[in-house]
């Protein structure tokens, strides 16, 4: 992997938010990512494959759309990207959608390979994701939101602490 600034991780995170935005504006109606960046002065290290780490966040934000047009847009079509730093001391990258929820029964085998709730899918979407996010040595965890949709975030160890050389 490579050691990157945290504020590099939020600059990678945040392309793939500006990214799917794009792709989004070719739809009949497009969602919007709103990036909230926390992390972007911090000069802390974490090792990371940026290309893994833009792959799960895309993931999730793809997640996140098909859920809010799966219930139409009643809860809105924004779905929030944050980078920001932990009091552990990990980058923590957060993706709070507005869509439908994980109910009960998706959620006992979410992290399972090829357990899928979707038409189309493969079901390995979040098994791929939780591996990544493991072989940095970050987690990756969701909750359901209280007024609706779920949040999804993974944490990013930083590399060492304090002073360090190279």
């Amino acid at each position: 992997g490579l050691v990157l600034e945290a504020r590099e991780v939020a600059a990678a995170v945040a392309f793939v938010g500006r990214r799917q935005i794009g792709d989004a504006a070719d739809r009949e109606r497009a969602d919007r990512i709103r990036h909230e960046d926390a992390a972007d002065r911090v000069v802390l290290q974490v090792a990371v494959d940026v290309v893994q780490i833009q792959h799960v966040v895309l993931n999730l934000l793809r997640n996140g759309m098909e859920a809010m047009q799966e219930i139409n847009y009643r809860g809105g079509n924004t779905i929030r990207l944050q980078t920001r730093l932990v009091d552990s001391g990990d980058i923590e990258v957060v993706v709070i959608d507005s869509g439908c929820g994980v109910s009960e029964e998706a959620a006992k085998n979410m992290f399972t390979p090829f357990a899928t709730t979707k038409k189309s899918g493969l079901g390995l979407g979040l098994s791929i994701c939780r591996a990544i996010i493991a072989a940095h040595g970050g987690q990756l965890v969701f909750h359901n939101n209280p007024l609706g949709g779920a949040t999804f975030l993974f944490t990013l160890p930083v590399v060492g602490s304090g002073d360090q050389d190279g």
